[in-house]
């Protein structure tokens, strides 16, 4: 019941509109932030081992989002 890994990344195209109201991030937050989608792989690849299992609501979306994985294991 730890967090292991949390970081802002920055986006490669810009940003039109944050959806503070739900996300709760704002151009302050992410004014500064150079972590990259390739940095946050390095990262989880480095923290997770290769047979690692997953446990979480909504998952797919997250690890969709990071372009992680394979389709059919992420449905």
């Amino acid at each position: 019941m730890q967090t292991v890994y949390s970081t802002y990344v920055k986006p490669r195209n810009p940003i039109t509109d944050y959806l503070t109201r739900y996300s709760g991030i704002t151009k302050d937050i992410l004014a500064d932030v150079t972590t990259t989608l390739e940095d946050v792989h390095e990262a989880v690849q480095r923290i997770l081992p290769d047979d690692a299992i997953l446990i979480g609501h909504s998952l797919n979306c997250d690890l969709r989002a990071m372009k992680v994985g394979n389709r059919k294991a992420q449905r």
